[in-house]
This record gives structure tokens, C-alpha cells and sequence, in this order.
């Protein structure tokens, strides 16, 4: 059973996290997001115990690698931040990093990249990331940290699995966010103007649920866009409706309208916004 340390996780991200590492098929590129950096490095920790323990019960605890694990003093779980009081990652300690994992472990058959902050990346450090995330060395993982999605490019995302570890208070929000979401992919896939109309109703009047719920829709089709090329599974059937072109303009759209949350677009402007963009994403 994996122990947050008293970080409350929505029971999606729970149970989803004890399925993975259980099975032994925990994502090599994972993207954890949330507004607390501080939670998310303590989830990341505990993943990262999980990954390098080798007890079937991981993480166990009481082997070596949970023992180092837990004194930060395991040789293969390596935080990757930047240095020199900087604010981001730069590409020289990019490079160094991608270099760094294609040495073999240590101690542990596995080795953990925990990259914080990955919402500074600028998008040549992003970039720079994208094959590695995509096809990184068997034994290597890599958590990256994230406050805000919509900073990361759709390129980076396609080749993440995200999970949210939760806002404290703001947990059902998010949750709402989600099911909206969900019922924008169901308008989508029904093709009827009415539907996708209906769906957008919540958000009336409520720019931080418009933004959370676009940011829980671009995720959504990220997963699909994955699937498509072969990597993870897709449950909202997104993937088999659209194209791999469409679904990239649908991520476009997603951004389109999160900056125009940021840019304080008018509420009744961004419910038309969202109507009008992903419908013109395809082609409707």
C-alpha cells in the first residue's frame, strides 16, 4: 500500500498509481500537476520509492532501496532543478540529464528523473526533452512536475501520461472540471451543435472552471492522441473518431482558450469561443 505521508490524492490518482506500480506498468514519461509543488515532490518521492523498490508490496519500506529512497540518498532517483539560483532547467543541464540516462543504474534495475518546475521549460528545453520521453532507455522514468499544464507544449504532453495529485480545497473543482470535460468529448463525437451547446452551460460565468476544464480537456486528448501512435489506451474513444490531425487542432483550440482565460476574455465570449474552436477543430 503506498504511503503519501498524509497528502490526500483524489481516489482517481490513487488508485490508478497502486494499479500501475502493482502491475508493473507505471509510465516511463509521467506528468504529475497541481498548485502545490511542495505535494507534488512528496508524490513524486513515493513514486520514485515505488519504482526502485523490488518487493512486491512497493514500496515496502524497510528494503535498501526504500531505506535510501526515503533519506534522499538513493544513487538512481536523481531531482533535476536548476542551478545557480536560476528559475528554469537550462538546455546545458538538458543535455547533461539525457546523457545521464544512458548510463545503467546504480543500485536499483530502475532509474527515476524527477524534473521540477517543468512549467518554466522554455520550448527549446521542451523540445529538446521530446525523443527521450518518447523512447527513453527501459530502466529510466521521468516525473515531471508541473503547476501549469498550459505551459507545456502539446508535443510534450503527447508523450506524458498526466495525472493530478489534487488542489487541496480546490479538488472538487477539478473534479467538476473533469466531468465537463468529459461531456465536451461526448458533444464532440455526436457531431450535434445542440449537444456541445448543452455542454458548455456550467461554465457560464466562471473563467477558472472554463480554464480548468479545458486543461482537463486537453489532457483527455493528449491520452487519445498517444493511443493512436501506439502508446497507452484511450477510454473516451476520442482516438478512434478523429483523426491524429484533428486531435492535435483540438489541443490547439484548448490553448486558444486557456490564454484566453489568462488574457480575461469576456465570460460569455469564451462559452462562444469554445463552441466555435473545437468544432472548427473538426472541421464542423
Amino acid at each position: 500500500m503506498m504511503n503519501f505521508k498524509d497528502v490526500s490524492l483524489p481516489e482517481s490518482t490513487l488508485s490508478a498509481f497502486e494499479r500501475l506500480i502493482g502491475s508493473g506498468t507505471f509510465p516511463h514519461s509521467t506528468l504529475l500537476t497541481g498548485n502545490d509543488e511542495g505535494k507534488l515532490k512528496t508524490v513524486a518521492d513515493e513514486l520514485a520509492s515505488a519504482l526502485v523498490c523490488e518487493n512486491k508490496d512497493a514500496p515496502c519500506g524497510v528494503c535498501s532501496h526504500c531505506i535510501k529512497s526515503m533519506k534522499n540518498v538513493h544513487p538512481d532517483i536523481k531531482t533535476v532543478s536548476p542551478r545557480e539560483k536560476r528559475k528554469s532547467v537550462n538546455m546545458e543541464e538538458c543535455r547533461e540529464m539525457i546523457m545521464d540516462t544512458f548510463v545503467l543504474p546504480n543500485e536499483a534495475q530502475r532509474k527515476i528523473y524527477i524534473i521540477m518546475s517543468a512549467q518554466t521549460l522554455d520550448e527549446k528545453v521542451q523540445n529538446a526533452l521530446l525523443k527521450i520521453l518518447e523512447e527513453p532507455p527501459e530502466y529510466v522514468y521521468f516525473i515531471l512536475l508541473c503547476t501549469n499544464p498550459s505551459a507545456m507544449l502539446g508535443t510534450v504532453m503527447s508523450r506524458v501520461s498526466t495525472f493530478s495529485v489534487g488542489n487541496g480545497e480546490e479538488d472538487e473543482a477539478d473534479e467538476e472540471a473533469k466531468k465537463i470535460a468529459l461531456e465536451l468529448v461526448s458533444a464532440l463525437q455526436s457531431i450535434n451543435e445542440i449537444d456541445l451547446i448543452r455542454a458548455t452551460v456550467p461554465l457560464d460565468r466562471d473563467r477558472k472552471l472554463v480554464k480548468k476544464t479545458m486543461e482537463s480537456f486537453k489532457s483527455l486528448v493528449n491520452t487519445a492522441f498517444k493511443a493512436r501512435q501506439g502508446f497507452g489506451r484511450d477510454e473516451t474513444g476520442l482516438s478512434g473518431r478523429f483523426t491524429g490531425e484533428e486531435l492535435m487542432n483540438l489541443n490547439n483550440s484548448a490553448d486558444e482558450i486557456i490564454s484566453a482565460c489568462d488574457r480575461n476574455a469576456n465570460e460569455k465570449l469564451l462559452i462562444t469561443l469554445i463552441s466555435a474552436s473545437l468544432r472548427r477543430s473538426i472541421g464542423g
